[in-house]
């Protein structure tokens, strides 16, 4: 699973400074389930020479919340942050 940062953490995780230190482990943390929302997405997102934003966008106009993002066939799905507390 790529990392997840909330907004509050990019500067941080950004810093060439912060990089040298160990306090970084603290922003590797599991990202909560429940402001996740998992989709179907088109094929598209499975080859590189698709690089634009039709390749995460939703299928059908339903959404579902869950929080087992796997529940979905990997090739055929992507997984956004949803709200930021």
């Amino acid at each position: 699973m790529p990392v997840i940062l909330a907004p509050a953490d990019f500067g941080r995780w950004l810093d060439p400074e912060a990089a040298k230190g160990e306090h970084l482990q603290a922003l590797l943390r599991p990202y909560p389930a429940e402001v996740m929302t998992a989709y179907p997405v088109d094929s598209r997102v499975n080859s590189p020479k698709h690089n634009d934003p039709s390749c995460v966008a939703p299928l059908a106009a339903r959404v579902r919340r869950t929080t087992h993002p796997s529940s979905l066939p990997l090739s055929r799905c992507t997984v956004s942050p949803g709200a930021f507390s």
